[in-house]
């Protein structure tokens, strides 16, 4: 009667795979901009640290690998720091987008016309 009860509930896994292709991708951005903002926003990364918002800029500039700093990054960031955007540069030059499409694929999940042609633009294959 136990296993019935949890059988019937749909797994973490299955509904967030089921959310639509716009919010998996937002997600995927948030699981990875959060962390690397608090990572950012502590006196390990930084020399005399960043608000929230200057963290949360850098970690997405750094993601989308614009280039855009609100500090000068060579000076205002120790070790730790440089390490954290350096991951996030290789990570967001793979293309964040790309990478998620990836994972729905492997997971089994129909990947539509329209994401089919974001990601052959991301890795310029058209």
């Amino acid at each position: 009667m136990v296993d019935s009860m949890f059988s019937a509930r749909p797994s973490l896994l299955n509904r967030f795979l089921a959310l639509p292709p716009a919010w998996l991708l937002l997600i995927s951005f948030a699981i990875i901009l959060l962390p690397a903002t608090l990572i950012l926003m502590t006196p390990l990364a930084s020399v005399t640290g960043l608000n929230w918002y200057d963290a949360l800029f850098t970690a997405c500039s750094a993601l989308t690998v614009t280039g855009l700093a609100v500090v000068d990054t060579g000076t205002h960031f120790t070790p730790l720091g440089h390490g954290m955007l350096i991951v996030l540069m290789q990570r967001g030059g793979r293309g964040q987008m790309a990478l998620t499409v990836l994972l729905l694929y492997i997971f089994g999940q129909r990947i539509g016309l329209r994401q089919q042609v974001l990601v052959r633009e991301e890795l310029n294959q058209m």
